[in-house]
């Protein structure tokens, strides 16, 4: 499979080169989000993404960091299969959110947007809380609720015959434990509520095979070649830290 990292940064005001929060998972010929911060659906289609393959968009919680591209994810999609003259088959989209106010506010947006958001591609959104939420030929995604903020999840991602575990925003390493039981072939995991020396330590006692250091806060954006000499060097040589619009194969 592809990953698709595409904002790295964490929740601050507009940074050069960082955009917010989102990665996508590419896979049997579909596309999955996780989090859609500002800038993902232009991130991604510049760098030869086809939007058109999203199946579904995983939502961790609903701060704008997270969520702030979620219409324009939705509306480029629109845009490409209309305006590209796109004729084959597009999938239906599902946007999985654990507050469902917050679809229907950006698709009360879209509606008044050109064309009424008319698509020729279905687009529902349905609220989650803990457990499985999502399984297709391609994917599974199970959520486990964190203490960052009420209705805040981590994720349990299998695919592949691989496991990713992605955390979201998290009060504390520990907040990871169930989702982490076992150990994974990836972390991807923030590192603005929680150190980056946390999140390493962590990541090794657990038995993660890579470790994908995302959502990345000062500590890390201020000096990064710094951050990347001690992930390696309290994790190991598979520890990377994300940049926007860094692809790895996993």
């Amino acid at each position: 499979m592809n990953i698709h990292f595409l904002g790295t940064g964490a929740g601050t005001e507009p940074l050069c080169g960082i955009h917010h929060q989102s990665f996508a998972i590419e896979t049997g010929g579909s596309l999955y989000f996780f989090d859609a911060g500002e800038g993902c659906a232009r991130l991604a289609h510049l760098g030869g993404v086809n939007l058109l393959k999203t199946k579904a968009i995983f939502i961790t919680h609903t701060h704008m960091d997270h969520v702030g591209g979620l219409g324009s994810l939705l509306w480029n999609m629109r845009k490409l299969h209309s305006n590209v003259g796109y004729t084959g088959f597009v999938c239906p989209k599902v946007v999985f959110i654990p507050k469902l106010a917050t679809y229907d506010a950006f698709m009360t947006i879209l509606h008044n947007s050109e064309g009424g958001f008319d698509t020729r591609f279905d687009v529902s959104g349905k609220e989650y809380s803990c457990g499985e939420i999502y399984r297709d030929f391609n994917i599974t995604v199970e959520a486990f609720a964190t203490n960052h903020v009420p209705h805040s999840y981590c994720f349990r991602i299998v695919c592949e015959g691989k496991i990713i575990v992605y955390s979201g925003d998290i009060a504390k390493v520990a907040d990871l434990d169930s989702a982490m039981a076992g150990g994974c072939d990836a972390l991807v995991c923030e590192t603005a509520h929680v150190s980056l020396r946390q999140v390493c330590e962590y990541a090794k006692s657990q038995h993660a095979h890579r470790l994908y250091l995302v959502h990345n806060g000062r500590e890390v954006l201020g000096s990064r070649k710094q951050s990347e000499l001690s992930a390696a060097n309290l994790f190991g040589d598979t520890a990377v830290v994300t940049n926007d619009g860094m692809t790895v194969v996993l």
